[in-house]
């Protein structure tokens, strides 16, 4: 082997190994969670939208509590399916009962 081919190839595995050992810090936390708006603190904020504050659970048992503001009211009997990146709420969509899932359902 030549001394070129030999270098490329060192730095090669280097990278290779380099980039391992960092893919973790680099991996975004996607989450779905559901909520019901039964219990829904809502509030009317001063340009007409409403404040929604709930507590969601996602499927492997995660709790937290979301705000978000929609332009209409939304019916209290209404499941909400929200999508979460590192905490960080990307996404929320109301969703029928049997899109839920039936432990997160039963419980709320």
């Amino acid at each position: 082997m030549t001394k070129n081919f030999k270098r490329i190839l060192i730095v090669a595995v280097v990278f290779v190994g380099v980039a391992f050992l960092l893919k973790d810090q680099f991996k975004k936390d996607y989450r779905t969670a559901y909520g019901s708006t039964e219990h829904a603190e809502i509030s009317q904020l001063a340009n007409g939208n409403f404040k929604y504050q709930l507590e969601v659970e996602s499927s492997d048992g995660d709790k937290k509590i979301i705000s978000f503001e929609s332009k209409g009211q939304i019916d209290r009997h209404s499941y909400l399916k929200v999508e979460t990146v590192d905490d960080t709420l990307t996404q929320w969509s109301l969703v029928e009962a049997h899109q839920v899932p039936r432990r997160i359902r039963t419980q709320q």
